[in-house]
C-alpha cells in the first residue's frame, strides 16, 4: 500500500488522505456514539435498580478499548443508587427498640410521606436531619455513603487497536507520505529552476 502511494500522483495523494480522514473522523464519532448508548444504559439500569453491575461492566470494557469514548471529567453518577443506599442506612438506623431507632424510623415515615423521594431527594435528606436534630436526644447520626463511591468515570485510550484506530493510522501515515511528497516535489522544483 506505501509503495502505491509513494507512485500517485499528489493530488491523488491528496484525496486519498482526505478520504482517509473522513473515515477515521465516522469511525471515531461511531465509537462515541456506542459509549453514549451503553452509558444510557448503565443510567437506566440504576434508575430501575436491574442489571446495574452488567451495564457498569460493559461500560468500562468498551471504554478501555475504544478511542474517542472517553466520559469527561465527571463521568455519570448514580444517583438512584446512592438514594436507596442513603434509605437504607436511614432504615437501618431506624433498627432496634430504643430511643434513637424510634426516631430515626419516626422520621423516616414522616419525611416520606412529606415528600416525593423520586423528584426530592435532597429535601427527603434534609427532613431525616432535621427531625432528628429537633428532638435532641443523643442519638449518632446516619452516616450516609459517601457519594464518590457512586460516581462512575472511565477513560479511553489514546490509540486503540479497532477500525477507528487502523483508519486513524492510515490517515496520519498517508498524510506523512503526502507532506513528504510535496516537500520533496518543492526541492526538486527549486533545484532545477536553480540549475536552469
Amino acid at each position: 500500500m506505501l509503495v502505491g502511494l509513494r507512485q500517485m500522483r499528489p493530488r491523488h495523494m491528496l484525496l486519498f488522505f482526505a478520504l482517509l480522514l473522513l473515515l477515521s473522523v465516522f469511525f471515531l464519532r461511531q465509537n462515541n456514539t456506542h459509549m453514549i448508548t451503553l452509558r444510557n444504559i448503565v443510567l437506566q439500569a440504576d434508575e430501575q435498580n436491574k442489571n446495574l453491575q452488567r451495564a457498569v461492566t460493559d461500560l468500562r470494557n468498551y471504554v478501555a478499548g475504544h478511542m474517542n469514548t472517553g466520559m469527561g471529567e465527571q463521568g455519570i453518577y448514580l444517583e438512584h443508587s446512592y438514594q436507596r443506599d442513603y434509605i437504607a442506612a436511614v432504615q437501618a438506623a431506624g433498627q432496634g427498640t430504643n430511643a434513637g431507632a424510634t426516631l430515626y424510623r419516626q422520621a423516616d415515615n414522616d419525611c416520606r410521606s412529606a415528600q416525593d423521594i423520586a423528584t426530592a431527594f435532597s429535601e427527603y435528606t434534609q427532613c431525616v436531619t432535621d427531625k432528628v436534630a429537633a428532638n435532641n436526644l443523643p442519638v449518632g447520626p446516619v452516616t450516609p455513603p459517601s457519594s464518590d463511591l457512586y460516581r462512575v468515570n472511565f477513560i479511553s485510550p489514546a490509540w486503540s487497536p479497532d477500525v477507528a484506530g487502523f483508519t486513524l493510522l492510515a490517515a496520519v501515515l498517508a498524510g506523512i507520505l503526502l507532506a513528504g511528497r510535496v516537500l520533496l516535489l518543492g526541492i526538486v522544483s527549486m533545484l532545477y529552476r536553480a540549475n536552469r
